[in-house]
């Protein structure tokens, strides 16, 4: 296989790979986090190159959000206590919709 990808809107492909891919699997790295891309493959075998695929639906990567700092345990009762976080340093492009608070008893 052949794949490229290509910024959305723009008509230039960019080859992912310059040797034959066998596996039908493949991470495409190096993109910009929040720019849509496009991609698509070529099938290849000995007596050539296919036409392309149709391209993919437009995508955008995005890197997690990294996770809060300074979590401190404030004002505990026999019943409950209160948590203090500061929110993460970095926010990527997916934004941020809120906070998953897990606990466990020790040991």
């Amino acid at each position: 296989y052949l794949m490229e990808r290509k910024k959305k809107g723009s008509s230039r492909w960019t080859k992912l790979n310059f040797e034959v891919y066998e596996s039908t699997t493949y991470e495409a790295k190096r993109m910009i986090e929040g720019i849509l891309y496009e991609m698509r493959v070529f099938a290849i075998n000995g007596i050539g190159m296919s036409a392309p695929s149709l391209n993919s639906k437009p995508f955008m990567p995005i890197a997690p959000t990294s996770e809060p700092t300074k979590l401190i345990v404030d004002d505990v009762t026999d019943t409950t206590c209160s948590l203090k976080w500061l929110a993460p340093e970095r926010i990527g492009a997916g934004g941020l919709d809120g906070y998953i608070i897990e606990f466990c008893k020790e040991g």
